[in-house]
């Protein structure tokens, strides 16, 4: 059987003429990218139109921690006793003790009047220090300290044959510096006023005087006697009647006292 075989000029027209098809196409496909199709409104897109964003992508969802198992409770350990503070140095103390010893002399002047004819006893009074006193380095009673005091006796002046003066006696009690320390002190002062003197005088000047006068007017030995008598007699009932001077200590009367005991007042460091 014979098979049917193309002639060579069919066969180089058929390539010829696939050759020539691919030439069109892809002239065809060119201009089409060239000229694009125009929109509903007529106008043409322009070419260099950029596409639109695309929108940004979803960010990944974090996937949540592994959840941790809870620890179990446990109990508190017990709580050990307190322990007792440790006791603290004692504070060194801000004053210190310095003290007057007995028998020290101070030298004082009243501020008040006294008269035994005037006051009586457990009045009170005052007086000043004048003169400081010193102990070691430090001033303890400075000059201008105030000394309170009461009347533990006073006796007025008598009269009469025994006659006396007044007198009275001064007890010191507590004395305060200027800074308003203030402490107890002990000491005294006692003192009477003198007597007329007059006593014997008075009699003996009276008898010698009566007995001159009874002998001038009797002339003789026994009106001298009685006149004696009688003048003695006289001159006791004056003497009876003269009384003895009162004791009077006047503001500014200058004293010195001693102390009694010792005096012992706190001072700064």
């Amino acid at each position: 059987m014979n098979r049917w075989k193309p002639a060579r000029g069919t066969k180089g027209n058929l390539a010829l003429g696939l050759c020539a098809f691919a030439v069109l196409f892809v002239l065809a496909c060119s201009q089409q990218a060239s000229n694009p199709p125009a929109t509903d409104d007529g106008s043409q897109v322009a070419s260099n139109e950029q596409p639109p964003a695309s929108e940004p992508a979803p960010a990944p969802q974090q996937s949540e921690p592994p959840q941790q198992a809870q620890p179990v409770p446990q109990p508190a350990p017990a709580t050990p006793p307190a322990s007792r503070p440790q006791p603290s140095a004692p504070p060194v103390p801000k004053t210190v003790a310095v003290t007057v010893p007995e028998s020290t002399p101070l030298n004082i002047k009243l501020e008040d009047n006294l008269n035994s004819g005037v006051n009586h006893e457990g009045d009170t009074f005052r007086a000043t220090l004048v003169q400081a006193v010193i102990v070691g380095d430090r001033v303890v009673l400075p000059e201008g300290s105030t000394i309170e005091g009461t009347l533990t006796s006073v006796v007025p002046a008598k009269k009469g044959i025994k006659e006396s003066g007044g007198a009275m006696t001064l007890s010191f009690d507590r004395i305060t510096t200027p800074s308003g320390n203030s402490a107890g002190m002990a000491a005294s002062f006692a003192q009477q006023a003198k007597s007329t003197a007059k006593k014997a005088g008075t009699i003996g000047g009276s008898a010698a005087g009566g007995a001159l006068l009874g002998k001038v007017l009797g002339g003789s030995t026994k009106d001298a006697a009685i006149g004696a008598v009688v003048g003695g007699a006289i001159g006791t009932g004056v003497a009876a009647g003269t009384k003895g001077s009162e004791l009077k200590l006047e503001a500014g009367t200058p004293l010195t006292i001693t102390l009694e005991q010792p005096v012992t007042l706190k001072m700064k460091r």
